[in-house]
């Protein structure tokens, strides 16, 4: 069976890369054939219709097409080249996902799975986020459309009332086949939008096992990772992870993205992420897959959640339905001068592994219910 996946495989982000890498490896061992399915941004919601913004976003996706052409990979090299880039470095495994810079809409496929990440968080504004129903399965085509491990983020239904799109965005999930999402903000949503509750389940770096594949080496030792979007540490949280980090004998290095204060800024590829963590002494961190990847690394972490700002990009609903669900919500971090005391706090990895075991053995019943002929809920 062809399967598949529209997710956001094409993010420079670890987090987008590892959760799409690991549902693919998820679904292939199911026996399946997996594809990446792309989507078409469209305008967000604030110009919802606009002709202007739509003919911005068509305009975009024809840039897209020609910088993935032969003709404009030539240009592109002969004008900077980027091997050595941060995007580069970003994009440096998408052969482990099978895709290229060509862009892949409306794949025939028997079964569209969307997800996991923030799918479903329609809401965002920016130019590479949109408000596009085809990741609520609009134009889909596939004998049957599922979700797994979606989430709305910092999406309510609230906000989707507020904007007038709930019906439509109801309309749609009433659509899948099977709705799966990860954390109780999108069950809450799902179940207002349609009148049905959807199944929750872990995100697929949790339950794919990816953190026992033979990536590759880490060769630092003796460090602390400060892992965040880019310059959201403030300079007072950089600078107590720092004295941290020192006190302990240990080097503070900003992975991925870089922060205010740091000893050091590292940005290794997608495939090094892991063992960097897994080598890590401690891990600060105010993300969601960062706090992921340093339960699956069993290294001690712990996590600021965020507020919303003006709206947009809080994350404290998924952070805190990730950690109670896993029983780690003393990882929470309320205040940074709290940070010694809780990292001196051994977690309770052995019962977070007892879930992500028996979640795992529930996933793979889901995906495998409706990679087949039938489809139940359970």
């Amino acid at each position: 069976m062809l399967v598949g996946i529209m997710t956001m495989h094409r993010v420079p982000n670890y987090g987008s890369f590892l959760q799409a890498y690991s549902l693919k490896r998820m679904i292939e061992s199911l026996g399946h054939q997996v594809v990446f399915v792309d989507y078409h941004i469209e305008p967000d919601i604030l110009h919802k219709g606009d002709i202007k913004e739509t003919l911005r976003c068509e305009m975009r996706q024809v840039g897209q097409w020609f910088k993935s052409s032969s003709l404009g990979h030539s240009i592109k090299k002969a004008l900077k080249g980027d091997a050595g880039s941060s995007r580069s470095i970003m994009f440096s495994c998408d052969d482990m996902l099978g895709i290229t810079d060509r862009r892949h809409y409306n794949t025939k496929c028997d079964v569209l799975v969307i997800g996991s990440d923030e799918v479903f968080n329609c809401l965002q504004l920016g130019s590479n986020i949109g408000y596009s129903l085809e990741l609520f399965g609009r134009r889909a085509n596939a004998g049957k459309v599922i979700s797994y491990a979606a989430s709305f983020g910092n999406t309510t239904y609230e906000k989707l009332d507020h904007y007038g799109v709930a019906r439509e965005i109801g309309d749609c999930l009433n659509c899948f086949e099977g709705v799966s999402v990860r954390d109780t903000n999108s069950v809450d949503t799902v179940s207002r939008l349609t009148g049905k509750a959807p199944i929750m389940h872990l995100d697929p770096v949790l339950v794919g096992g990816v953190e026992n594949e033979d990536w590759s080496p880490c060769n630092e030792s003796g460090f602390m990772i400060l892992y965040g979007y880019s310059f959201r540490f403030t300079e007072d949280e950089c600078r107590e992870a720092l004295e941290f980090a020192h006190s302990h004998g240990l080097e503070l290095i900003a992975l991925g993205e870089n922060q205010p204060v740091r000893d050091r800024h590292i940005r290794c590829r997608p495939d090094q992420v892991l063992p960097y963590f897994r080598a890590a002494d401690y891990v600060l961190t105010d993300t969601f897959h960062g706090s992921i990847f340093s339960i699956v690394t069993h290294t001690p972490f712990v996590t600021i959640p965020r507020g919303d700002r003006n709206g947009q990009g809080g994350n404290v609903q998924k952070l805190t339905s990730l950690l109670d669900g896993l029983n780690l919500s003393d990882r929470r971090l309320s205040s940074i001068d709290k940070l010694g005391k809780v990292l001196e706090i051994k977690p309770d990895f052995e019962s977070s592994d007892k879930i992500r075991s028996s979640e795992s053995l529930r996933s793979l019943n889901y995906l495998r219910s409706y990679l087949s002929n039938g489809g139940v809920a359970e």
